[in-house]
């Protein structure tokens, strides 16, 4: 039996891609124009990204949530080096999103609880021990 799948030769490759989906909680269309374009500097900028194989794109909405897609060619062929690059990329893409007053949720639903109802509820709970 053969696979219509393109097979890899790890060893011919001369890069490791960089290919992730974040969903972001995002108020106005103008902080999300804020992110894109932030990611998209932070890929041309870092020197190990390949430029022409850089892509960020607001790809969906999905429960109310922007998913965000980051596709790039990382030029290495060490894995090692490509997780410290992953890793300052990710961590730089938590300050963009961050600063732009965003936050990163999940496949589920976010819940915030404001602080002063859980302790409320501490306090009724101390004093029904009593």
């Amino acid at each position: 039996m053969f696979s219509s799948a393109e097979i890899e030769n790890f060893s011919q490759r001369d890069r490791i891609r960089f290919y992730r989906h974040f969903r972001i909680q995002v108020p106005t269309p103008d902080q999300m124009r804020s992110i894109l374009a932030a990611v998209r500097e932070l890929l041309k900028s870092h020197e190990q990204v390949l430029d022409d194989t850089a892509s960020v794109r607001f790809e969906n909405i999905v429960d109310g949530n922007a998913v965000l897609r980051v596709d790039a060619g990382v030029a290495t062929t060490d894995f090692q080096t490509f997780l410290e690059v992953a890793e300052a990329l990710n961590l730089s893409m938590l300050d963009i999103v961050s600063q732009a007053g965003a936050h990163f949720t999940g496949p589920a639903q976010l819940h915030q609880q404001p602080l002063n109802v859980q302790k409320q509820k501490t306090a009724d709970s101390d004093e029904s021990t009593v």
